[in-house]
């Protein structure tokens, strides 16, 4: 009796520290934990995602690859249907002409002399090799149409490896400058300005940094010192604000927090609108999502295919994440020393 009492304790007490640890788990965390899936290419996403992270998503060569499957797919479901249907009529005109064979055979006898039944048997010869050649014809029709639909799907996938060889790039990458349309107006926000609003009791982040975290405001702290409302714990005037650190004179850095907090500067924002006016037209989709100052930077800083020198390798380790108009260039660890 003694021992089961012990048991029902210990369950109450792992109960009681389960409900503890959920409570003090950050509200970004807990929302990264619910996902859904993506009915195009079956990915999972978040159900918290912004748009830009939705942007990145429904813009990546997974989603649209996918896309042009699908489109494929419903083509040659069209192309099936229709030739099942010609050969549906084929086979219902045979079968016309089987039954009004068996109805002449049947009244053979009805009609008089060898005359008539040398006709007749002429004639049934006649539509015999006639519907031989039709059944020859749509054989032979049959299995140009298979081989005309397998060159094309051929051909398509060549085409598709060449280009995606040659141009190594995102199927939107060009360097044609073309103009961000928006649907909504875009907002700059000094941290003034924010604070003057009725908003300030919650803040936006970056969520994904295992180690440091940056809000809407600026402000970069540790990952454990985030609020409930998701702004950095900013009262021991210990996190920096729009800092700098780790970054470098072509406005390029090596922890991405860091850029985010720099790019929020007020004075960035003469360099930051002279970039949206001159977006190429894979990041004219991407930037178009964005509407305010913070969504822009979360943007800019994240790697992309111009940081890459080779698979996992970036041209320049220790400023990876840019804000600016310029991609890294490439870099040697020992100049840096």
């Amino acid at each position: 009796m003694k021992l089961m009492e012990e048991v029902d304790e210990l369950r109450k007490r792992k109960l009681e520290a389960e409900q503890e640890y959920r409570n003090s788990m950050p509200a970004s965390s807990y929302q990264q934990q619910k996902l859904r899936v993506c009915e195009v290419c079956s990915a999972y996403l978040g159900i918290h995602d912004n748009d830009r992270r939705l942007a990145d998503h429904f813009g990546g060569k997974l989603h649209l690859g996918f896309i042009k499957i699908r489109e494929k797919l419903a083509e040659l479901e069209k192309t099936a249907d229709k030739r099942k249907e010609e050969k549906r009529k084929t086979r219902d005109r045979d079968r016309d002409d089987s039954r009004d064979d068996r109805y002449r055979e049947r009244h053979r006898e009805q009609y008089v002399g060898g005359r008539e039944l040398d006709r007749r048997s002429k004639r049934h010869r006649s539509r015999s090799r006639d519907r031989k050649e039709r059944e020859q014809r749509s054989d032979r029709d049959r299995d140009n149409r298979r081989r005309v639909i397998l060159g094309l799907i051929l051909t398509v996938s060549l085409l598709y490896c060449i280009l995606s060889y040659v141009s190594k790039g995102d199927f939107l990458d060009t360097d044609e400058v073309v103009p961000v349309r928006r649907t909504q107006p875009f907002i700059w926000r000094t941290l003034q300005q924010h604070n003057s609003t009725n908003d300030a009791e919650t803040c936006r982040n970056s969520v994904q940094g295992k180690v440091l975290i940056v809000d809407d405001r600026g402000f970069v702290c540790p990952r454990h010192e985030i609020l409930p409302s998701g702004c950095c714990n900013d009262t021991p005037q210990t996190n920096p604000q729009y800092s700098c650190e780790t970054c470098r004179s072509n406005n390029c850095c090596a922890i991405y927090e860091f850029c985010i907090s720099c790019c929020l500067h007020p004075d960035k924002k003469d360099m930051l609108e002279n970039v949206l006016g001159k977006a190429t037209e894979q990041n004219n989709v991407l930037f178009a999502s964005v509407t305010d100052h913070f969504e822009l930077c979360l943007a800019k800083c994240r790697t992309n295919s111009q940081s890459v020198q080779h698979e996992n390798s970036y041209k320049d380790p220790k400023a990876k994440h840019c804000y600016g108009e310029s991609a890294p260039g490439t870099h040697s660890i020992e100049n840096e020393v």
